[in-house]
């Protein structure tokens, strides 16, 4: 019974984009950070939206996505929040 509830909750697809509230970042060094949609389970592949990696002062955002594109934000919270959309009220 558990398993099949795992296989439902992973082939669930949540609708639209992650509102900031869903993002998750994981630590990957000290200046790395795995950019992460917590609406799926941390075993799911598409959980993964991109990375942000501190070069100096500028936070470089790269996407899943658009993983030729890199933009620069000047804090962390920036660049974390431009992976979601702003919750709605």
């Amino acid at each position: 019974m558990l398993a099949r509830k795992i296989n439902y909750a992973m082939s669930e697809v949540p609708a639209g984009e992650p509102e900031t509230v869903d993002i998750r970042l994981d630590l990957i060094s000290m200046t790395e950070w795995r950019v992460c949609d917590r609406r799926f389970l941390e075993t799911d592949s598409r959980a993964i939206l991109g990375f942000i990696e501190r070069r100096g002062a500028d936070y470089e955002v790269t996407t899943i996505a658009a993983p030729d594109r890199v933009e620069v934000f000047a804090g962390l919270a920036s660049a974390t929040m431009s992976f979601g959309a702003p919750r709605a009220t």
